[in-house]
């Protein structure tokens, strides 16, 4: 069980819930004591990647000033995704059935007639690194994704991809 030194937050997240599963420390001293996690260097690397990927989707082009050296990684990840429209950093929320309100921004979202397809951008270290389809059908993040996707967009379907 969770506990605050002041009042309860108003809502949690899913990474926060991912975290809290695989380290309830982690958690506590992330978002109770307030002395989040120091990100490395690789971790520094995949969030200006991911943010170059995010520009592209949201303007059309690479950003100007975007670093020569992490430009390559982001367009490779960039033609790895389809050919389709996706809608970047996109809020999801689920009120109901939870103690409290689960909220946060999915990566990406594409929506057809029938189905939305939610998508979580990763930048690895490793292959090794990536979640299976299997583990991915237990992950926390994942479910909640797919599932505030599906509830949000009224789809019956909704696939969560990385």
């Amino acid at each position: 069980m969770i506990e605050y030194a002041h009042n309860p937050p108003p809502h949690v997240s899913a990474s926060q819930i991912t975290t809290e599963r695989l380290c309830p420390r982690k958690r506590w001293f992330a978002k109770v004591a307030g002395l989040p996690d120091p990100s490395g260097p690789g971790a520094q690397k995949g969030t200006a990647c991911h943010a170059l990927v995010e520009h592209r989707l949201h303007f059309g082009r690479w950003p100007t000033d975007a670093d020569a050296g992490l430009l390559p990684l982001a367009m490779a990840a960039y033609a790895a995704l389809p050919n389709v429209p996706i809608r970047p950093e996109v809020e999801i929320a689920l009120r109901g059935g939870f103690a409290l309100p689960i909220v946060g921004r999915v990566d990406g979202l594409h929506l057809t007639p029938t189905q939305a397809w939610v998508y979580d951008f990763k930048f690895l270290s490793s292959l090794s690194r990536l979640k299976t389809p299997e583990q991915l059908q237990k992950d926390p993040q994942a479910l909640i994704y797919t599932l505030a996707a599906a509830q949000g967009t009224g789809h019956v379907r909704a696939t969560f991809t990385l």
